[in-house]
């Protein structure tokens, strides 16, 4: 069961790395105020992250609270 879990979280990272190079162009977004331009693979890796650390946060208080 361990081994199958790693592997999908490897395969899941591949996609992301080649889905994330794939996308080099440069894009203009707003934070909140700001506007922001940077490479799509930036925002796309900052969204990914922030997605996996709030992962990680549900986790660890659903865990807590047993």
């Amino acid at each position: 069961m361990k081994k199958t879990k790693l592997a999908i979280a490897g395969i899941i990272a591949i996609l992301l790395v080649i889905i994330i190079f794939q996308n080099l162009d440069t894009v203009s977004t707003r934070l909140l105020f700001a506007r922001v331009e940077m490479p799509q693979a930036a925002l796309l890796f900052l969204t990914a992250a922030a997605g996996f650390v709030l992962g990680l946060l549900g986790r660890i208080t659903l865990f807590k609270r047993k």
